[in-house]
């Protein structure tokens, strides 16, 4: 006698309908006679089976060549194996292989005792006795509520869990990350991270209050953790580069040399010298950056406004020196260029006057040309602001603030019209 068994069809664990659910085993055996004659019995767990037709417990073909058993409760940790035994007419019987019913756990209920965190929480399986924990599940947030004082200034405000009770809260607050706090601690209390100064990276960590914090740098920018308990909040920002300072100036014959200062951690730290070009210009801008730093004659120089609160930008200057000579005589004179606003809004341009003749002097029937000779002057960019007085008080597109670089104010952002 030749047989084959199987099983197949169940999801996870059942309701408390054992029909919803159920798994379905089958056998294919062949005697003398191919499959006439043959008579079935189903056992689970050595336990011969009958049919129950009941909500609580179903089964069904227990003596054919498959059977289907709805899913017990307890299945995701206790041992459900069956196996069937097949007899002929003339008393010959085999048993086929044991096959074991496997189920997942279902983790549908939150009670009180399961393992709660500030990420999330745990569920119990709803397995009948089984009460195994998930893994830490997100929380699920109604929304928020505020808390204010007698004046109905906000104080904080807080969301709730609607599975298994537990609060977030955020105060309003000002975020602390002044690199001085990286000072308090000795060089041996530093732990270090990373520190390659051929690439100019560094990563500390110390202890600062109770928190253990972070700082660091590399050649783009530097950063530092918050220091206020319970907030993780880590500020980066590009480096604050100081004006280009001058050691020897080009000329036709010889490159110059400038260099310039950045902030790093609240110190000063000079940085790589940088060579420039008889006819190049250094571009310095005090209050922004520019996107080209040393700019040939002729070329068109995108320069950034930085912005300042309260105040919107009006324009702005470009000013650079240069040698005007006309009949023998020279003289130093100052440009001045007035900045152009792109059509995006945030970035402003000049040109970089050119060196050569620019117009002629004419005294009697004779004319002069006017020469002017900008070398590798410096060129020095500044915008200029003014007070925003366009509010009207009308107020749109309310949203809820969110925790930036400077805290939480626990305030509405509101733009003006």
């Amino acid at each position: 006698m030749a047989t084959y068994v199987g099983w197949s069809g169940y999801s996870d664990v059942p309701t408390e309908n054992r029909k919803d659910n159920v798994a379905v085993f089958s056998v294919i055996a062949y005697g003398r006679e191919g499959k006439s004659g043959l008579h079935y019995q189903w056992y689970q767990n050595n336990r011969a089976l009958t049919d129950i037709d009941e909500s609580y417990s179903f089964r069904q073909g227990a003596n054919t060549s498959v059977l289907k058993v709805g899913i017990e409760s307890m299945a995701c940790f206790e041992t459900y194996e069956y196996y069937c035994v097949i007899t002929d007419d003339a008393g010959h019987s085999v048993k086929t292989r044991t096959v074991k019913l496997d189920t997942k756990h279902r983790y549908i209920i939150y009670d009180r005792g399961a393992t709660v965190k500030p990420e999330g929480h745990a569920l119990y399986c709803v397995g009948e006795g089984c009460n195994l924990e998930s893994e830490i599940m997100p929380h699920t947030y109604g929304d928020w509520q505020w808390v204010t004082d007698e004046a109905g200034n906000q104080l904080y405000k807080y969301q709730t869990c609607t599975v298994c009770g537990y609060k977030e809260t955020m105060e309003v607050h000002e975020h602390d990350y002044d690199y001085a706090h990286m000072y308090t601690v000795s060089y041996e209390d530093l732990t270090i991270i990373k520190e390659d100064d051929k690439k100019g990276e560094y990563i500390y960590e110390f202890n600062y209050n109770g928190k253990t914090m972070q700082a660091g740098a590399d050649r783009t920018g530097h950063f530092i953790d918050c220091s206020e308990p319970g907030y993780t909040f880590t500020h980066k920002e590009a480096h604050n580069w100081g004006p280009y300072r001058l050691i020897n100036n080009a000329t036709e014959d010889h490159h110059g040399t400038i260099y310039r200062i950045r902030k790093e951690w609240g110190m000063d730290e000079t940085w790589i010298k940088t060579y420039y070009d008889w006819h190049t210009h250094p571009v310095n801008v005090t209050n922004g950056k520019a996107k080209t730093e040393i700019a040939a004659e002729g070329a068109s120089v995108m320069v950034q406004p930085k912005p300042v609160e309260g105040k919107r930008v009006n324009g702005g200057t470009a000013t650079i020196s240069y040698q005007k000579t006309v009949q023998g005589n020279t003289s130093t004179q100052t440009k001045t260029i007035a900045l152009t606003k792109l059509t995006d809004g945030k970035l402003y341009v000049f040109k970089v006057p050119t060196s050569g003749v620019n117009g002629y002097l004419t005294v009697g029937s004779r004319q002069y040309p006017i020469k002017e000779e900008y070398g590798a002057e410096f060129i020095d960019v500044e915008f200029t602001y003014t007070d925003c007085t366009n509010h009207t008080g009308i107020l749109k597109n309310a949203v809820e603030a969110t925790c930036t670089k400077d805290g939480y104010t626990g305030l509405q952002r509101r733009q003006d019209l």
